[in-house]
């Protein structure tokens, strides 16, 4: 048959290209030909490719004789060519070929085609080859239409494809340009090649795995047809034009087999290859790599790994159900259409960590995870034994359709640790059965890290006794080892090193690369006296020629040689040649530059898209503030989550009036103020503020970062508020412009700018005139701003940092608050011994447009706290007020009230006496002060009636004195003084004047300047009938002297309380708790105009007027809550990602510079870490690539205590807390192991917590499975050895894990059926139960008992495991102890945070005070902040003792004073991940010489943190802020960056822990042993007789006068 002109369609300029993958045809109009691509008129030399020919040959490329055409094992006296030309059935002019004219290799072919081995030999069948055949080879014509050579994928054909335990064979370079050696051509004939060399040949394993058909480009379907290229220049598209931006995505977690590239991007896997040629083929490298989606989840996937016997499997973790997880994908053609699967159900609560990957010829996969025995949290190595599912081959045909539809192909054998404590990753030598492992992670982001848990690399032998150190010459950090093998077979431990040697002798810590040495081998790490591993090398550059990125990752193809790296956002790629050149001349010390992929991602970014998130009252709101519409409403200014609105006030909500249409009731309007629906993310908003109404608007303060600052400064705006108000932020072209800070004069303090402002500090002065805040360099700042609309630049002052009394007027946690006409400044600061005082401070008069800083003075004394500073009136001012009917808004405040905690009061223990040594307990006790701003002198200033009713509401008894001076007055003035019995709630204030009321201020008489006898300060007074509780806020309403506080209710929780004055002439205060039925009271304020207050309960915020009206009528009496509430109903903000993501890393990056601890940052050059990794955001794709932008830059500071989490994560469970709990994993509370020979889980262990306590920290805690729990309800306890075969009437066996049949079980019953191999059978009065005792029987013939339990949650599993391992050691530190002849206390203290360590230490120390030596175990402690009460505990002495009749120190008396003071000897008990306030304990215990430190060295964590600094979404990199020092070692008390070190080294081999072993606390009874014995602690000497008290005997006789 003669074959029809074979020419590819060309794409004109412009016109999309058609994707193989659509159904529909292209249109003819689009193409033209090209005469150069016509494959019948070229007389090009061509090489048939690998491709063609193994689907030119039979069936699975395989030769009628069974064997591969191209295996290199046949006769060596077989010609290749030959046997491809055979397989072809292709010859030309009598002779096999293999190089042909592109011509004649078609001519040839409709000659030959009859001989073409097809089975039933139809014409469709033939023409459907040829059709393939003359694709393919089009194809594989270079084109300029992009088009892209796809060849050796590594995978296996479809469900025919069978594989056996053989090496993988190679050809002699069948089809490759770029000819790779083999070790076959260097071995002698009969001899075996080293094993594990698989990356000799990139065609290997590709000539025997094609599932994907992707040399088949136009095949329907196909994993890689020709990408959706937009409308571009071919120029572009071939040259990789920067314009074009092909490297989209941000990739992560790669890994590579035989040139097929897996990585995760956008949360997902992705999948794309290099061709055969790609190392050599310069053009090639110049296109995009496209990448193809394999997995689409809400959550994300991690660490996708290749099976390298059986590619099409891929092994990933993944949260699809909220709890990561591994699951496994099929990818052969008849498998794509199923669900990856499910391999894992783990008893963690966090999940599995990551896939490590896999081993025993791809039979097993290696994860990492939180450990599930009995131990301390570590990360360990598990292996997941993964076999094939063919349990329908014996099934009916309607079966195996169904269970084609449904069943995986592959099952779960067993899930079994690696014998090994702490494990994160590992390779495998399969040769000699050593594994080298990455012992623990590093917790903190941090670069150049050297502390206590910097990543080593260790190995284990198996059936060895012990685990060795490889890189114990470094402090710094090594870590993901990997096996690379020569092609002569030599092999090379691979890892990563922040190494640097540049002296040739020590080491230093500096950028992360890529190193090698040689593989040590199990004689040499056992038995030789060299060092366990050899000098390393480094392979790849330093990270100056990677844009100054870290290498992040990398896989190793064990099939080509290449070695891909990931650093920053991108791939790089080093080629096995240049590889093989630098190991085979390692004396040169060559090192190696990787190449960038050009990897582009096709996806829709669908993270990207617009978000419209919900705004959680009253979470997610940051400032509220209240104005007056001026049109009969009342509106809130409320800024959330980074943007600005305006939320109307609905008067009533109990019986809303629907809009039925017809323009009838139309609700009020909520309306976005800044910034708008196409920026939003651009900037972020942290506050608002109103200022007052004008002519033109309701003009408004706002915090925003710029967005015209690449750094994200912060800067002052005015926007309006009113209805008529357009949005701001919504021009890109057209930004505002702040009329301070920002990009005009931002930047650091130190740099004249703003810096980092603490937004709650934010206040605007009721008239609306000035603002004031505190930035994170201690400053308290003030300016006026300008009137009018204008943003004219002003200029702030900075008040100073001392008052005139002497006392510190730091910024730094402060609370501020104006005076009513913004002259004066009341502020709440820290006084040099800590107590909080106010200051006053006296600016000046607003309307002169400037500060002017007059008076700066203390008004509340340094002995005592003192705060909640409130600007009010006395009872007298509200009295003449009424007396002159005076119709005025606002009069100044003459009385400063605040609380203080002055009456220091015992509440609860008052004693220090008792079995636990008890302290003395102060509860927060404030009563509530009255500070009068003007003396005596110059009250007759303001007006004479204030002199005539001072002290009026002083009680009948006072009256008087009162009609005395309104006889006195009436005789001075000759009138009547004005008298009145009207009450203060007679009076109504009228809110609804849209302009700002005139206000003003007194003038504060403060006292004479430097008045050391404090008598501005001492004028204050308590206000006696209100009781002093716990109270958190206080308020006067405008119109009224009573006092509103909120302080805890009943049940603790808050609530408000009013103090109303009686009417006169009664002094008697009422006080009135008022609590919300079923509401919780969670936020309350005052506008900024003391206009109106807000209350918000349980999400909903009512407004009212600041007046009596409106708080009786629209708070008191509103007992269903239900009127003035703020609209937030179905209240969202949208968001766009890309540009969100852009100002959270500027603002992140900011706040470390503003937040952190040194003001010069360590000498980094953190400008230039702000343009390094400022590229990257923009290849974010999803939250979490966010993170790992921020991780990196972040890690440059090189602190400890720099972590990165939280943020709006995607939720795949999309918030349902009814889905999570459903999904959520139940635990048994036991080590269990799936069994395939007892058709069960056996229970290899049931934790055993401390049996004294019947509950820990209020929970009750013991194992479902345990006796104890099982006893109560008339069940036997399992014991370790039974075998648990089924749940609820299900097999076990039937489902990957156990745990899958338990999945929202915990605190429900569940049915297991059990063969109690050990233990008694709960039905003991049957006969075949005794008979089961009696006699063992083998397992097949035991029958399943039915036992009723109630799973425990996994947290609980995993706390119950922790208990079990505390108890474990405290139980054999005290055996030990005995051994050895002494007594011993023994504590484990988790954390120094709160209750769990103040408990913990409490229940240790206590009933063992009186013990030899005490070993405090503070290994894997995390920190907290109760250091110095430990150690203060620790510090009692015993200086007296006593004896009573009976009683003395050895049998119960009182012992001795200090009461409890510990006499023994102490060890502490530390290690790697004893961090932060664990490792300031273990500090002060070596630095106050109170004990020995025996372990390994800590985390190295010595600046401490609030974590204050929080994005717009609620995430966070924290900034170390708190400095530690002393006099021994500086800065970071030695700790930073170093780790405590002990006074006894000694380290908890993995491999002897794993089997129980705790080597560090036998050392401790060892120290302990010999201490005790150069040092007894010896009872007092008893002082002998008693003091003889009897009469002198000379003095007994009576004496006569």
């Amino acid at each position: 048959m003669k074959g029809t002109r074979a020419v590819l369609p060309r794409r004109k300029r412009g016109e999309p290209a058609h994707s193989p993958l659509a159904q529909d045809e292209p249109d003819d109009d689009n193409f033209q030909d090209d005469p150069q691509l016509s494959f019948y008129e070229s007389d090009e030399d061509w090489e048939v490719p690998a491709s063609v020919q193994t689907r030119l040959g039979v069936p699975g490329g395989q030769a009628e004789d069974g064997k591969s055409v191209f295996d290199d094992s046949k006769d060596e006296s077989e010609n290749p060519d030959d046997a491809v030309a055979d397989a072809l059935g292709i010859k030309y002019k009598g002779k096999r070929k293999k190089k042909w004219k592109k011509k004649e290799f078609l001519e040839q072919l409709e000659e030959n085609q009859t001989n073409i081995p097809f089975q039933g030999g139809s014409l469709s069948v033939v023409l459907g080859i040829i059709f393939t055949l003359i694709v393919i080879v089009v194809v594989y014509v270079k084109t300029s239409v992009g088009g892209f050579k796809f060849q050796g994928l590594a995978s296996a054909n479809d469900d025919d494809y069978v594989d056996d335990d053989n090496d993988i064979t190679v050809s002699k370079d069948i089809g490759s340009k770029a000819p790779v050696s083999s070790p076959l051509d260097n071995v002698e004939k009969g001899k075996t090649p080293a094993s594990n060399s698989y990356h000799f040949n990139p065609d290997a394993v590709f000539e025997k795995h094609d599932a994907f058909h992707v040399s088949d480009a136009n095949w329907y379907g196909g994993v890689f047809s020709t990408p959706p290229f937009p409308s571009l220049p071919s120029h572009l598209i071939h040259n990789h034009d920067e314009n074009l931006n092909d490297n989209v995505g941000y990739i992560q977690y790669p890994h590579i087999f035989n040139s097929t590239i897996v990585f995760c991007s956008e949360g997902d896997v992705y999948l794309t290859q290099l061709s055969p040629s790609y190392s050599n083929d310069e053009e090639e490298k110049q296109k995009p790599l496209p990448a193809m989606r394999l997995t689409s989840t809400v959550g994300n996937v991690n660490t996708p790994h290749i099976n390298p016997k059986y590619p099409y499997l891929i092994a990933f973790t993944a949260t699809y159900t909220g709890h990561r997880e591994v699951y496994l994908m099929d990818l052969r053609s008849n498998h794509r259409s199923k669900p990856s699967m499910r391999l894992t159900f783990m008893d963690s609560d966090t999940g599995v960590l990551s896939v490590a990957g896999w081993e025993d010829d791809g039979s097993s996969l290696v994860i990492s995870s939180y450990n599930m025995e009995v131990a301390m949290e570590d990360h360990r190595l598990y292996k997941i034994g993964v076999v094939q599912n063919n349990s329908t081959e014996n099934s009916s045909n309607t079966t195996r359709s169904i269970l084609d539809r449904t069943a995986s192909s592959i099952s779960v054998s067993s899930i079994q640790g690696i014998p090994l404590s702490q494990a994160i990753d590992s390779a495998y030598d399969e040769s000699t059965g050593c594994r080298f492992f990455t012992r623990f992670k590093q917790s903190s982001n941090t670069a150049r890290y050297v502390g206590g848990t910097a990543e080593h690399l260790w190995a284990y032998c198996d059936g060895e006794e012990t685990a060795l150190p490889l890189t114990n010459d470094f402090n710094g950090t090594s870590k993901s080892p990997s096996i690379y093998s020569r092609q002569d077979g030599t092999k090379y431990l691979l890892f990563l090193s922040d190494r640097s040697d540049r002296d040739g002798t020590s080491w230093t810590a500096t950028t992360m690369n890529l190193w090698y040495a040689k593989l040590p081998n199990k004689h040499r790490l056992y038995k030789s006296e060299r060092t366990n591993l050899d000098r390393p090398q480094r392979l790849t550059v330093p990270i100056s020629c990677s844009n100054g990125f870290h290498v992040k990752e990398y896989s190793i193809d064990i099939a080509t040689g290449n070695i891909l790296f990931r650093i920053g956002a991108d791939l790089q790629i080093l080629y096995g040649d240049d590889i093989e050149a630098v190991l085979a001349d390692n004396e040169k010390r060559s090192i190696l530059i990787p190449k960038r992929l050009p990897i582009s991602v096709y996806s829709d970014f669908n993270n990207l898209h617009e978000r419209i998130l919900p705004v959680n009252n009253p979470q997610d709101v940051k400032t509220i503030d209240i104005f007056d519409t001026g049109y009969g409403l009342i509106s809130t200014l409320m800024t959330a989550r980074g943007q600005v609105f305006v939320n109307p006030v609905i008067p009533t909500v109990d019986k809303p009036k629907p809009f039925g249409g017809g323009n009838m009731n139309i609700p009020v309007r909520r309306y976005r103020l800044a910034p708008s629906s196409t920026t939003a993310g651009m900037t972020r908003i942290l506050g608002s503020w109103y200022c007052g109404g004008t002519a033109s608007g309701k003009r408004s303060l706002i915090l925003a970062t710029d967005p015209l600052s690449i750094t994200a400064e912060l800067g002052f705006y005015f926007i309006d508020a009113s209805s008529a108000a357009s949005v701001e932020f919504s021009d890109v072209n057209n930004m505002p412009v702040p009329f301070i800070g920002g990009h005009v004069n931002g930047g650091s303090v130190s740099e004249g700018g703003l810096g980092s402002i603490d937004v709650e500090s934010v206040k605007v002065s009721p008239c609306g005139r000035r603002v004031a805040w505190t930035d994170t360099d201690g400053n308290v700042r003030v300016m006026t701003l300008p009137l009018g609309e204008s943003n004219q630049k002003t200029k702030f002052s900075t008040i100073p940092k001392i008052n005139e009394q002497g006392q510190p007027m730091l910024g730094i946690d402060s609370s501020l608050s104006f005076s009513p006409a913004g002259r004066y400044l009341a502020i709440e600061h820290n006084a040099r011994n800590q107590f909080r005082i106010i200051s006053i401070v006296d600016l000046g008069d607003p309307e002169n447009g400037t500060i002017e800083i007059k008076r700066i003075v203390q008004a509340t004394s340094d002995r005592f706290n003192s705060m909640n500073a409130l600007w009010g009136q006395a009872p007298v001012d509200f009295k003449v007020k009424q007396l002159m009917h005076s119709d005025k808004k606002h009069f100044p405040s003459t009385t400063l009230y605040f609380l203080s905690d002055r009456d220091v009061v015992l509440t609860g223990n008052t004693s220090p006496w008792g079995t636990r040594a008890p302290y003395p307990y102060f509860s927060k006790s404030s009563a509530v002060y009255a500070l009068p701003l003007i003396d005596e002198v110059d009250e007759l200033k303001i007006d004479p009636l204030e002199e005539i009713y001072r002290g009026s509401y002083v009680g009948q008894g006072a009256l008087e004195i009162l009609g005395e001076k309104l006889t006195s007055w009436t005789a001075e003035v000759g009138q009547a003084a004005p008298t009145s019995n009207t009450t203060s709630a007679d009076t109504k204030t009228d809110t609804s004047n849209t302009t700002q009321a005139v206000m003003s201020d007194i003038e504060i008489s403060l006292g004479p300047k430097n008045d050391i006898e404090l008598t501005f300060l001492r004028r204050a007074a308590i206000i006696s009938e209100i009781p002093a509780g716990n109270y958190a806020f206080i308020h006067q309403l405008k119109d009224d002297p009573s006092i509103i506080v909120v302080e805890p209710g009943p049940t603790g929780k808050p609530r408000l309380t009013t103090f109303a004055i009686g009417d006169f002439p009664e002094n008697f205060m009422k006080p009135t708790s008022i609590e919300v039925t079923g509401l919780e009271l969670q936020a309350l304020g005052v506008s900024s105009n003391r206009d109106f207050l807000y209350f918000t309960y349980s999400g909903k915020t009512k407004v009212i007027t600041n007046d009596v009206l409106g708080f009786t009528t629209l708070f008191m009496k509103d007992t269903t809550f239900v009127k003035n509430l703020v609209d937030v109903d179905r209240w969202s903000v949208s968001v766009w990602p890309q540009l969100e993501y852009q100002q959270m890393f500027s603002d992140a990056w900011r706040m470390l510079r503003d937040y952190y601890y040194a003001r010069d940052m360590g000498n980094v050059d953190w400008d230039a870490v702000h343009t390094r990794y400022l590229p990257l955001v923009s290849r974010c794709g999803r939250r979490e690539e966010l993170d790992d932008v921020l991780k990196q830059m972040a890690a440059e500071l090189s602190a400890l205590h720099v972590f990165v989490y939280g943020g709006e994560y995607n939720d795949p469970l999309f918030g349902n807390q009814s889905l999570k709990d459903l999904n959520a994993i139940a635990s048994l509370g036991a080590v269990l192991e799936r069994s395939v020979a007892w058709n069960g889980y056996i229970v290899k262990e049931i934790p055993e917590r401390d049996p004294d306590f019947n509950s820990l920290d209020g929970k009750l805690m013991y194992s479902p499975l345990s006796h104890k729990t099982l006893r109560q309800s008339g069940q036997r306890g399992l014991l370790s050895g039974d075998v648990i075969v089924s749940v609820n009437g299900e097999s076990v066996m039937n489902v990957p894990d156990i745990h899958q049949l338990l999945r929202g079980m915990a605190g429900r019953s569940i049915r297991l059926g059990v063969l109690r191999v050990k233990s008694k059978s709960s039905f003991a009065f049957s006969s075949s139960a005794r008979k089961m005792e009696e006699d063992p029987i083998p397992a097949e013939a035991y029958h399943a008992e039915a036992v009723i339990v109630v799973p425990i949650s996994q947290e609980d599993s995993a706390n119950l495991r922790y208990a079990a391992w505390e108890w474990k050691t405290r139980k054999k530190a005290k055996a030990l102890a005995n051994e050895h002849g002494f007594t011993v206390g023994y504590m484990h203290l988790r954390s120094m945070s709160g209750a769990e360590g103040e408990d913990a230490f409490v229940r240790g120390l206590y009933p063992d005070y009186d013990k030899d030596a005490l070993i405090i175990d503070v290994r894997h402690n995390h920190g907290g902040n109760i250091d110095s009460w430990l150690l203060d505990s620790l510090q009692r002495k015993a200086w007296s003792f006593w004896q009573g009749r009976a009683t003395n120190i050895t049998n119960g008396g009182l012992g001795w004073d200090e009461q409890f003071a510990f006499r023994g000897h102490i060890v502490v008990l530390i290690d790697e991940k004893t961090s932060s306030d664990g490792e300031g304990f273990s500090r002060g215990v070596s630095e106050l010489g109170l004990g020995k430190l025996i372990g390994v060295r800590t985390w190295g964590g010595g600046i401490w943190l609030s974590s204050d600094n929080h994005l717009v979404d609620g995430g966070i990199a924290t900034a170390p802020e708190i400095g530690t020092y002393n006099d021994n070692f500086g800065w970071g008390l030695g700790i930073e960056q170093k780790g405590v070190s002990p006074d006894v080294e000694v380290d908890n081999d993995p491999r002897r822990t794993y089997d129980g072993h705790d080597d560090q606390l036998t050392k401790a009874i060892e120290i302990l042993k010999d201490w005790l014995e150069s040092d007894p602690i010896v009872p007092p000497k008893n002082p002998g007789k008693h003091t003889d008290m009897s009469l002198p005997k000379e003095f007994e006789a009576c004496e006569s006068g």
